[in-house]
C-alpha cells in the first residue's frame, strides 16, 4: 500500500508498513523516528490541528506536532485501515475487517465509527477520495462505494465488465475521479458512480 508522506507547515510525516513513524523538519533532508507502533501504519493525514495515522487491526495514532503520538489499538483488534483523509469535518478511513470492506469515520482520530457498505463483493477498500461534492472508495475485485455526505454509502462495481479489476487508490483531479490499479488499469469518472467510469491503461 505504499509509505505515504504528508507535509504540514514544513513538517513532513511518513508512515511505514513496519509500524514506524518518521518526521522531518528540513524539507525531507533528514528524518527522525518519532514512533514505533509494532503494527503497520499505512497512511497519515492532517486536519483540525492534528496528524492522524491509520494501520492494521484497529491501530490509529494521533499527534499535534508529528513528534509525540498517542497510539490507540483495541486489545481484541479491529478494522485494518489503508487510507485516510480529512473531509473538513471528520476523518474517513477505508480498509477491511476480516476481508470485508470497511469505511470508518472519526471526529477526533481516536474513536472510530464503522460503516460496512452493503457490497456485493465484500472485498477490501484500498483508496478513498473527495471531490465534486462526492466521496469515492475503491478496492479489490472492482469494489467501490460512493457517498455525497461521507456517511451514507452506496456500494457498487466500478467496472461492470471486469469483475476482477484490482484498484489500489483513487484521487480527484481537474473535475474527475481517477482510479489506478493492477496491470496498468486506469479508470476515470466525473461522479464516481458505476455507470460513469471509462477505462484506459497507464502503459506500465
Amino acid at each position: 500500500h505504499g509509505a505515504p508522506v504528508i507535509d504540514r507547515d514544513a513538517v513532513y510525516v511518513a508512515t511505514t508498513d513496519l509500524g514506524s513513524m518518521f518526521i522531518s523538519a528540513d524539507s525531507g533532508a533528514t528524518w527522525t523516528k518519532a514512533l514505533a507502533a509494532g503494527e503497520a501504519l499505512w497512511d497519515v493525514t492532517y486536519g483540525v490541528g492534528k496528524f492522524v495515522a491509520v494501520g492494521n487491526y484497529g491501530l490509529t495514532a494521533v499527534s499535534t506536532d508529528g513528534q509525540l503520538w498517542t497510539v490507540n489499538q483495541p486489545p481484541t483488534g479491529g478494522n485494518s485501515l489503508y487510507r485516510v483523509l480529512y473531509t473538513g469535518s471528520v476523518y474517513l478511513g477505508v480498509g477491511d475487517f476480516g476481508g470485508t470492506a470497511v469505511i470508518a469515520s472519526s471526529s477526533n482520530g481516536s474513536s472510530w465509527i464503522t460503516k460496512f457498505p452493503a457490497s456485493t463483493t465484500g472485498f477490501p477498500f484500498f483508496g478513498i477520495a473527495q471531490g465534486g461534492g462526492k466521496f469515492v472508495a475503491v478496492g479489490r475485485n472492482n469494489n467501490e462505494a460512493v457517498a455525497s455526505d461521507g456517511a451514507n454509502w452506496t456500494a457498487g462495481t466500478l467496472l461492470p465488465s471486469n469483475t476482477t479489476a484490482y484498484f489500489s487508490d483513487v484521487g480527484y483531479f481537474n473535475g474527475k475521479f481517477v482510479a489506478v490499479g493492477g496491470a496498468g488499469v486506469v479508470a476515470n469518472s466525473t461522479d464516481g458512480t458505476s455507470a460513469a467510469w471509462t477505462t484506459g491503461t497507464s502503459g506500465e
